[in-house]
Parts: structure tokens; sequence; C-alpha cells
């Protein structure tokens, strides 16, 4: 049954938190239990989600490329450059 009312996400620690934040800050073979509730009409779903494998794709180019600067003299130039153009 589909709720008519608003219902809020619960997720991981118990918090109100979004799904895309739990999912993010999970760990590999973590689950997760996602419940939704209607505070107007009394509305609960409960779902349970696992992760088996974690694959980060973006960003991690960038945190390589600033951990290998050794200079903020040098990280600065950068940044100053990226903003000229």
């Amino acid at each position: 049954m589909n709720c008519p009312g608003l219902a809020r996400n619960r997720s991981r620690t118990g918090r109100f938190e979004s799904l895309l934040d739990a999912l993010l800050t999970a760990e590999e073979d973590e689950c997760i239990e996602v419940t939704r509730d209607c505070w107007t009409c009394g509305w609960h779903e409960a779902c349970q989600v696992r992760l088996e494998s974690i694959k980060m794709s973006e960003g991690d180019e960038i945190n390589d490329d600033l951990a290998a600067v050794d200079s903020l003299t040098t990280l600065e130039a950068v940044r100053a450059e990226i903003r000229r153009q």
C-alpha cells in the first residue's frame, strides 16, 4: 500500500538522513535498514539493503593529485590558474 501522506526516511543509525548519505558512508558488506513512516496515517514500510561491493569511479584522481602536491604555494598557483581560465 502506498501512503497518501508525506513519509520520511530513517536509515542506518536511526537518524533521519538521506539514503544517498547512508550509501556513500557505508562500508562494504554492510546492511542498511531503511524505514519509511507516515505520521499522518500511520503507514510503515521497512527495507534492508546489503552492499556487496563498493566501486568509486569519480573523484579519486583529484584526491590523488591533491595528495601529491607537497607545497601550498604550488596548490595556490594551480588554483589561481584554474580561476583565470
